[in-house]
């Protein structure tokens, strides 16, 4: 075994020297002039990222908490949802959803294929959902979902948007605003490269009409409760609960350093890494799951030979090389591999590292 294991999979990421050394210092206390101003700045700078004019909140806990939080703050009571299905986390997706409503409505395809878009304009115009669902990276096949034609169809039948956009923010465009997601999800670990930690919500205009008629369900995951902190308490303590200061302070840092690099020339480094790896793998005779019209750029899937389980690839990579990869959820468990190359991971010569390892594995 290796001290530490190069994170190749999809999030956690690997962590920056400068990130690092942000955790290492001294703790902030949560509250005061001084914290309001880093917790303002860094809510404005991951707005950017966002692309969006909306509130944002930074909500200790995983991406999961957020999800959580926007469906149980918007669904009306006996409210109608509409989940879009593709894989394991859009499956993820219905199941919370039907702890806030019985009136849960499922667009699903087979793993690995795209959303079915007339379905879903059937549909809406059938059964007027309240809420519509999706996930835009669906990180169990690594396949990036279309969410602006989405988000179209819901303003036209007036219906809220959600996104789950966990693996993809700050490597894959999503204009939140343009694009008309009412309520967006992504978390510190994945491209925005901090560890694990933070729920980031951006909630529109057209959402918080909902929120203000939806029933209360629980206190610390309600978007309302956030909304009043922090109008009432933000020139103190903005938030209500105790913040993790120093997560903040390190996605100040790297949100800072995503915009110095400009969004357009970020996403583009994602996409032009991914193309690479997908050659160089394909190389080495494995097949990408994803066609490369759908493709995420931010972590890849590739079916290995018949003769060849996932699971073994995963380890030998581990105690050989000391890098991790994924490997597959559901019934892609052995056949398929995941490599992560987001945020810190969308480094050439990491990704080399990881290609020469694979070729080292597979003989």
């Amino acid at each position: 075994m290796h001290d530490h294991d190069l994170l190749m999979i999809p999030g956690p990421v690997e962590l920056e020297p400068d990130i690092l050394a942000i955790l290492q210092e001294p703790l902030w206390a949560h509250y005061g002039d001084a914290w309001v101003r880093v917790y303002n700045d860094t809510s404005a700078f991951t707005q950017r990222i966002f692309q969006t004019q909306h509130d944002l909140f930074l909500m200790p806990g995983p991406g999961t908490l957020g999800v959580d939080a926007c469906l149980s703050s918007a669904m009306p009571a006996d409210g109608k949802a509409l989940v879009l299905s593709n894989g394991f986390f859009g499956k993820r997706l219905e199941e919370m959803a039907r702890a806030y409503t019985p009136n849960v409505q499922v667009i699903e395809v087979p793993w690995g294929q795209p959303l079915d878009l007339e379905q879903l304009q059937t549909a809406m115009r059938k059964s007027k959902p309240d809420l519509v669902a999706m996930v835009q990276c669906e990180t169990s096949t690594t396949m990036l979902n279309a969410v602006e034609p989405v988000g179209k169809l819901c303003r036209e039948r007036g219906a809220l948007l959600m996104v789950d956009a966990i693996s993809s923010l700050g490597a894959a465009d999503l204009p939140v605003d343009e694009w008309g997601v009412d309520l967006c999800v992504a978390s510190t670990q994945k491209a925005l490269g901090c560890p694990p930690g933070l729920a980031l919500v951006s909630v529109s205009a057209r959402a918080w009409e909902a929120v203000e008629v939806a029933p209360a369900r629980g206190w610390y995951q309600s978007l309302a409760v956030w909304r009043r902190y922090a109008k009432d308490w933000g020139h103190w303590f903005p938030h209500p609960v105790t913040q993790n200061s120093g997560l903040v302070r390190a996605l100040q840092r790297s949100a800072c350093k995503l915009l110095d690099e400009g969004l357009k020339c970020c996403f583009q480094r994602h996409l032009q890494l991914r193309d690479w790896l997908r050659a160089q793998v394909e190389g080495l005779g494995l097949q990408p799951l994803i066609p490369h019209e759908h493709a995420s750029p931010s972590v890849t899937a590739f079916t290995l030979p018949s003769r060849r389980k996932a699971p073994d690839v995963v380890k030998a990579l581990r105690e050989r090389h000391g890098i991790l990869i994924g490997g597959g959820l559901g019934a892609l468990a052995e056949h398929v591999i995941r490599i992560g190359h987001m945020g810190p991971q969308a480094r050439q010569p990491l990704l080399e590292r990881v290609c020469d390892a694979l070729e080292d594995v597979l003989g």
